[in-house]
């Protein structure tokens, strides 16, 4: 296996792992927008509870 082999089988190896990090970015940043959905409903039903406790 000659140098430039070697090279590229390491270039194609990190390509595949800059893909799998550029995948779970993009599910994180999904699941960040519902956590933030999730937070805001939640902080408004509890909001509602406490205005009928008063």
């Amino acid at each position: 296996m000659s140098q430039d082999d070697v090279q590229n089988d390491r270039l194609n190896a990190l390509e595949k792992r800059l893909l799998k990090v550029e995948q779970a970015v993009q599910e994180i940043a999904g699941m960040a927008k519902i956590v933030k959905i999730i937070a805001i409903g939640l902080a408004g039903s509890i909001g509602m509870d406490l205005q009928g406790m008063i």
